[in-house]
């Protein structure tokens, strides 16, 4: 019985779209016992209500590109080599990869064994993880069209893969209150949580509730009658149901809220490797009238006080579509 093996690792954004394209093939006929997911700890979490086999193992992991790689064989080697001994008796029919620190070893796997190889990348600009990836897999589905540092040739544009119960979402009545969700992805965001505490307290809304998901801070936060804190959402469709605006990090993530046509306040991340992408990203969203860039308190106030009087004009009706079925037809199309 051949397998198929999914390498996802770190945060939420590069583990949940192999979650739900697994998911979704179980869904679709493929047995459970086929499927074969290399993660980390961090990744695992995120997969453990699942029945597949899950390898967890701590990847090495670079900061610094290419040159961290070869800095740091030996410890590539070791991964290589964990995940080489676990494959080279199995009969494989396909390797994915969702990008990030596993995706050039997912490659050299690849290489080494001659499999075929697909990947997925979330945001308008690849890292090096999946720009490496590129030049060995078959194709690599992309979120957003155009999407650079990536091999050319290889790109199929497909749109984010979006769960099937998010797909589903309906709005659901609630009070006069204005909703407005906060987010700052799987790691959460201590920046976008005290934006919410502090428009929780301001004199100047009136009617609004605010849900905001803190992901795994150590801090600990109380609800009271104008914010609800929720650590995560095993359905975020639960939290999509009932919001009516978003204010959010700008990862690929961002794309969910988009799909479902939510306005958005788009706070980018300012530091580390995700700078570039995530402005990349919300500046794509604005462009196409599916969400404003903000940075300020002062200046998402405003933009919510004009919301809440509906002074401001709705999305675009702009269809995003649902990468997920693309992905998942191409995936059997390779069993045939």
């Amino acid at each position: 019985m051949s397998k198929l093996v999914f390498f996802c690792v770190g945060t939420g954004g590069h583990v949940f779209p192999v979650k739900n394209i697994v998911l979704e093939l179980i869904e679709k006929g493929i047995s459970s016992e086929r499927i074969i997911v290399f993660t980390d700890a961090r990744g695992k979490r995120y997969l453990n209500d699942i029945n597949v086999k899950i390898f967890t193992y701590d990847f090495f992991y670079s900061s610094s590109g290419i040159l961290s790689y070869f800095g740091k064989i030996k410890k590539v080697l070791i991964s290589v080599h964990f995940v080489y001994k676990i494959l080279r008796p199995l009969k494989i029919r396909f390797i994915f990869t969702s990008g990030a620190y596993i995706a050039p070893i997912a490659s050299l796997i690849s290489i080494i064994l001659r499999i075929k190889m697909y990947s997925q990348e979330q945001n308008i600009e690849a890292g090096f993880g999946n720009k490496f990836a590129s030049y060995f897999s078959k194709k690599v589905f992309t979120s957003f069209p155009d999407t650079n540092n990536l091999q050319n040739k290889k790109i199929e544009f497909v749109g984010p893969v979006i769960n099937k119960k998010i797909e589903t979402t309906m709005k659901i009545a609630g009070n006069s209150d204005i909703r407005i969700g906060v987010q700052g992805g799987s790691q959460g965001s201590k920046e976008l949580i005290d934006f919410a505490i502090k428009l929780s307290r301001d004199k100047y809304l009136n009617k609004i509730h605010i849900i905001c998901i803190t992901g795994t801070t150590k801090d600990v936060y109380e609800d009271n009658e104008s914010i609800s804190f929720v650590e995560f959402y095993n359905d975020m469709s639960k939290y999509y149901s009932v919001i009516d605006l978003q204010i959010s990090r700008a990862g690929g993530g961002a794309l969910e809220a988009s799909y479902l046509n939510i306005p958005q306040i788009l706070v980018p991340y300012k530091h580390g490797t995700s700078n570039s992408h995530q402005t990349l990203n919300a500046r794509y969203l604005e462009k196409i009238g599916l969400a404003k860039v903000l940075e300020s308190y002062e200046e998402i106030l405003s933009f919510i006080n004009q919301f809440s009087k509906g002074n401001l004009d709705k999305n675009n009706n702009i269809n995003i579509n649902n990468g997920l079925h693309r992905i998942v037809k191409e995936l059997i199309n390779v069993e045939h």
